[in-house]
């Protein structure tokens, strides 16, 4: 099985438990997983690599993990909120941070943030029916997907930035920047194991050509 993975950090490959690996696990195909998730990418650098990803080559299944859409695109830097950092690891200038402090504090409007999100929904949905033999499981993290009709995907609900904030006492260390080893992609160890049965579930009984809505409420289980 070849499974392509786009998002942001809730998707990145994680050097502890995460629910990503376990999925890999299940299905024997780490080797045969690519994955573009980077922590504070946009929606259109991920929907980019996803575009280009699946015009060059086959997939079984994607896994898109839809991110905020006032993150900015950049084709050096990630930018969320005033926050950049370069691709390559390099220290962004001071001139280049105040720019951007800028942008979002004198040209920044959420209505704008509404709109890109709702493109990025029904562009996800027209792609999901270019593949029809790719099954696509959209996932949000931040903001639930816009009611979609036509497509072939499952999409899920509640976001899952919801159910990272149930646990207070690590969602407040990882606000701080404090490590928190009991956490993988800002999930407990019990919700990694529970989104992975989730998307086990979805792939295993997927059915084409059909726009599912599927709660993850049992996510709430720390």
């Amino acid at each position: 099985m070849k499974i392509l993975v786009c998002g942001d950090s809730y998707a990145t490959n994680h050097e502890h438990y995460s629910w990503l690996k376990l999925v890999e696990n299940y299905f024997n195909c780490r080797a045969t997983t690519t994955n573009f998730a980077r922590a504070a990418s946009s929606v259109n650098y991920s929907y980019k690599r996803l575009k280009h990803s699946l015009d060059t080559d086959g997939y079984d299944v994607v896994i898109f993990v839809l991110t905020s859409a006032d993150r900015q695109y950049h084709r050096d830097m990630m930018i969320h909120g005033g926050f950049p950092q370069n691709n390559d690891g390099t220290p962004v200038s001071n001139k280049l941070k105040e720019a951007i402090k800028s942008y979002y504090l004198h040209l920044y409007d959420s209505e704008n943030t509404s709109l890109w999100h709702s493109m990025a929904c029904h562009a996800l949905a027209q792609i999901s029916l270019e593949f029809p033999n790719t099954k696509f499981i959209f996932i949000p993290a931040f903001k639930d997907f816009e009611n979609i009709t036509k497509g072939n995907c499952v999409i899920t609900s509640n976001e899952l930035s919801y159910y990272t904030q149930l646990d207070k006492k690590s969602y407040a260390m990882e606000l701080r920047g404090e490590p928190c080893d009991v956490r993988a992609n800002h999930l407990s160890s019990r919700q990694n194991e529970t989104l992975s049965n989730y998307v086990i579930n979805f792939i295993d009984n997927y059915e084409f050509g059909v726009v599912n809505y599927k709660s993850l409420d049992k996510l709430k289980t720390l």
